[in-house]
């Protein structure tokens, strides 16, 4: 049997809760749709916003129970592929599925869609376990020592080492996306 790792429950253990689990990459500022985007009803750039989760370890993560509520709002036990993360994989939560689908294709794992929008000028996202106990979480912000090519310009923030995930909210530890529309 493939051995499953259950995150939260409402364990003890110091913030930033040490969990496989990481962000792995942030669309926050989209670049504008293109002419057959907006052709095809997507007017607003924030709908090809994502969030990229990487599941950094060996044995496959039971997401159940865990959301996403103060940048975005998302709830995992409504993730279309399930709520079993395989050991390796990436998935997506996209601002809205149906525009990224026709920005990235329909290969990608697309997990679902979240309510609201993240914040051009910076925001927390914070996963969070069925008690409230805090998973993950980064705060991104344009400036400072944070990528300036994420903020409109169509690039994404992207993880340098996620395995290493203990600097989440300090801009060194993130990069561009070497693609112009990001990397999901």
């Amino acid at each position: 049997a493939t051995p499953l790792f259950r995150l939260g429950l409402g364990e003890t253990n110091a913030f930033p809760l040490v969990e496989p689990v990481v962000i792995s990459e942030i669309m926050y500022h989209p670049a504008e749709p293109s002419a057959s985007e907006v052709l095809a009803g997507i007017t607003s750039a924030d709908d090809f916003e994502y969030i990229e989760l990487y599941n950094t370890s060996n044995a496959s993560i039971d997401l159940r129970g865990l959301y996403i509520y103060d940048a975005v709002e998302f709830d995992f036990d409504a993730s279309t592929l399930g709520t079993t993360m395989p050991a390796g994989a990436r998935w997506i939560i996209a601002a809205k599925k149906t525009a990224f689908q026709l920005r990235y294709g329909t290969s990608l794992p697309v997990i679902g869609s979240y309510g609201g929008s993240l914040n051009n000028a910076g925001e927390t996202i914070t996963i969070r376990d069925e008690n409230d106990v805090v998973i993950r979480q980064v705060t991104y912000q344009p400036g400072n020592d944070w990528p300036m090519e994420a903020d409109g310009i169509g690039h994404s923030l992207i993880a340098i080492t996620p395995e290493n995930f203990s600097h989440d909210s300090i801009g060194s530890y993130w990069r561009i996306s070497s693609n112009n529309s990001g990397n999901p």
